[in-house]
């Protein structure tokens, strides 16, 4: 897995992925002024949506059936309160996400234990170590629905209020049509890289409130 300091320095370029221009990192710089404003403090909620299965597995790549997909990298680190000078340990980040043609697996929500194990894929959980940071590997997610396209996170860590929230693609024009996503300001919208092997990279931070 590539070391942060090394992924620092190869991003600085741009490329092209269906139809979406991707370039830099995540924060909270203005994309032209056309997304509301975010204070970059606690990360703000979104929709569960109808696809969320209790019980996945704890595995850094997402993709267990080799889905046909452009591969994706996400890391970052989850942070009690504001700022980001409180990382959290031992924090459960489930991640799900649609494959490359817009369908999700399973197609449904309950428990990992209503489905085959072959229905399962493109979800699953990671734990951050004392210093809050994370990463999951997967593949890019396609367009579902009139939805931009998104990434799924339940985040949950002890004395903290459990955080369902979506992060989206810089440069999708759907985001100024989803009325999800338009809600989403600067901070859960992820600039991506390629990382010279043909994986996106991109970095998001959540910021969780204690209870």
């Amino acid at each position: 897995m590539m070391k942060r300091k090394e992924f620092l320095k190869r991003v600085g370029h741009s490329t092209l992925y269906g139809g979406m221009v991707l370039t830099g990192l995540s924060g909270c710089k203005k994309d032209n002024e056309q997304r509301p404003a975010e204070d970059c403090k606690l990360t703000g909620p979104d929709d569960l949506g109808p696809f969320f299965v209790a019980g996945s597995s704890n595995i850094v790549n997402l993709n267990t059936q080799n889905l046909p997909g452009t591969p994706m990298m996400v890391s970052g680190k989850v942070f009690s309160g504001e700022g980001a000078s409180n990382p959290i340990e031992n924090a459960k980040i489930e991640i799900w996400h649609a494959d490359s043609g817009g369908r999700y697996h399973p197609e449904g929500s309950g428990d990992v234990s209503d489905y085959e194990a072959s229905q399962i894929t493109l979800r699953g959980f990671v734990l951050t170590p004392g210093d809050g940071s994370y990463s999951f590997q997967s593949i890019l997610p396609g367009l579902y629905g009139g939805r931009a396209r998104h990434i799924h996170y339940r985040i949950s860590a002890s004395d903290h209020d459990i955080l369902v929230t979506q992060s989206y693609f810089l440069g999708d024009a759907r985001i100024q049509e989803d009325p999800l996503s338009q809600n989403a300001g600067d901070c859960r919208i992820i600039s991506f890289q390629d990382n010279g092997s043909g994986t996106q990279v991109g970095i998001v931070n959540f910021n969780i409130k204690k209870s």
